[in-house]
């Protein structure tokens, strides 16, 4: 099964949040959005754009998985973190707003993962297309059974 056969088979999302990376954002799109960032990037930490959302997350929310979702044999268990949000026009938010994409930044502990390395850095969402989720243990599990079957 692929990813969208496995979300529209069942109600597989559930409530357990998970985040849909689509890219690291380039340079010049970092610093036009950074006067929303309060803390900014830094060694363990990166900057993304997140797909639409079907989860309302909020400011710190820690991830256990990171995977490929069209790969869901390619992942690692590693701790991520949930640390900024803003949306197209540079205003910080305080969450992942459902049904919207978002500019996020995600730091990692201890280190950040060659899956999130290797990602494309990109302008705009729906470039990379990237595919890479941050999701739970058991949201990852279920993912990949469901994927393997």
């Amino acid at each position: 099964m692929n990813y969208s056969e496995i979300i529209s088979s069942t109600n597989f999302m559930g409530s357990e949040p998970t985040i849909r990376i689509e890219g690291q954002v380039d340079l010049e799109v970092y610093t036009k959005m950074k006067k929303a960032f309060s803390k900014g990037i830094d060694i363990n930490s990166l900057c993304f754009f997140s797909s639409y959302s079907g989860f309302e997350i909020e400011l710190n929310h820690k991830f256990e998985v990171i995977f490929d979702e069209n790969n869901p044999l390619n992942y690692t268990f590693l701790e991520s973190e949930l640390l900024e949000v803003t949306q197209q026009f540079a205003f910080p938010e305080q969450q992942i707003s459902r049904g919207w994409k978002h500019i996020i930044i995600v730091s990692f502990n201890p280190f950040i993962p060659n899956i999130i390395k290797e990602l494309p850095i990109v302008d705009n969402w729906f470039i990379g297309k990237a595919g890479i989720r941050l999701s739970s243990k058991t949201f990852y599990k279920g993912y990949r059974d469901l994927y393997l079957s």
